[in-house]
């Protein structure tokens, strides 16, 4: 009879350890370099490139970290309970190797649980259907704030700096200048996918609200004339477009 063998606790301590002294042995040239500085563009460069260097241990220990999270049993089943209370309609349906992008740059790759509506794939072609609750949902990333496969402190930082204007190109810029290197296509998807994040909580809270509070007959607003006033920001979203320009 096969016993099976104890899997030991990882000591994370240690691996940490690991990490710090490899990223030392890489960057121990470059701070050999600054103590040699020179000149004005020397000094310049070289700070850019600590910072780069830095931002590098950054996104191994994220790496890291969000690996162990992905395999912790306990996180995956307070995971696996969220998704069945709020979208019931959604079953398992395996596990999918997912990319995360993270605010250091980092690309991390993990292998999670993943949900959706439809039947269990049988031979043949297989059909890229959407079912009516959507796509699908990744529980752990979810349970984390990682929605799209985007952390949430680099959503956050794309929506402040795109917020700040005056167009999502000035924010891709300023972005790189922070060491968050991102294409004009990508800046633009997250925007878009956390705006309409941000309305579904809206509706959401606005829908509990209601509940607790309902609308009285005074709140009425037939044969009214009512004001809305919509902020629209300094986000300019219009692209030049070819042709000629409809009424």
């Amino acid at each position: 009879k096969k016993h099976e063998k104890k899997t030991p606790d990882t000591d994370h301590a240690a691996a940490l350890k690991t990490l710090v002294l490899a990223w030392t042995a890489t960057f121990y040239s470059l701070f050999e370099q600054g103590m040699n500085l020179q000149s004005p563009p020397e000094t310049l460069k070289w700070e850019g490139d600590v910072r780069e260097h830095l931002l590098k241990l950054e996104g191994s220990i994220v790496e890291y970290t969000f690996k162990q999270l992905f395999n912790n049993p306990t996180i995956t089943a307070l995971a696996r309970a969220a998704i069945a209370e709020r979208k019931p309609q959604l079953r398992d349906a395996g596990k999918k190797n997912i990319h995360v992008s993270t605010l250091s740059g980092k690309i991390v790759k993990v292998r999670t649980p993943y949900y959706d509506t439809r039947n269990v794939r049988k031979k043949g072609r297989s059909r890229k259907t959407r079912g009516n609750g959507g796509s699908g949902s990744y529980p752990v990333a979810e349970l984390l704030g990682i929605h799209n496969r985007i952390t949430p402190a680099l959503a956050s930082e794309v929506a402040r700096e795109v917020m700040e204007g005056p167009s999502m190109k000035w924010a891709q810029e300023r972005l790189g200048r922070h060491g968050i290197k991102l294409n004009i296509k990508t800046v633009r998807r997250i925007t878009k996918q956390l705006a309409e994040r941000a309305v579904e909580w809206r509706t959401a809270f606005v829908q509990k609200l209601t509940a607790i509070n309902p609308f009285s007959p005074s709140d009425d607003l037939t044969d009214k004339v009512v004001q809305v006033c919509v902020d629209g920001g300094r986000v300019r979203i219009r692209n030049t477009k070819r042709g000629r320009r409809c009424k």
